[in-house]
């Protein structure tokens, strides 16, 4: 289970797999918006709100997608909408990103919130 936690958040790969995930969807993704890292004292969170609109096929295989990533993700809040088009809606999913699992030393915690940019 550790392989699928990285020490650090990795977020221009994430932000990859979830475009990559999207094109074979065939799931049209608008934007990822990422929210600032939340650090505990045995690890860090990080949640990231994507946008975008598909089929309901396409939103159903989009999240099995990213359910099979090598990291551990969880959906945190899902928001899908219907739209004026047939065969779309609108879709808000918020995931949670687990990294940097057994870090429990405040150092290292002030350390990895510095590199992403939160002091």
């Amino acid at each position: 289970m550790r392989r699928r936690l990285p020490h650090e958040m990795e977020k221009d790969q994430f932000e990859q797999s979830i475009r990559e995930a999207a094109d074979k969807a065939g799931f049209d993704l608008e934007i990822a918006t990422w929210n600032s890292p939340t650090p505990t004292p045995t690890h860090s969170l990080a949640e990231v709100t994507v946008h975008g609109v598909g089929s309901f096929a396409s939103i159903c295989q989009l999240l099995d997608e990213i359910n099979q990533l090598a990291r551990i993700t969880k959906i945190s809040q899902l928001e899908l909408k219907t739209d004026s088009k047939p065969n779309s809606y609108p879709l808000q999913v918020t995931f949670v990103l687990v990294y940097g699992i057994g870090s429990n030393d405040p150092v290292d915690t002030v350390d990895t919130i510095r590199k992403e940019g939160v002091l």
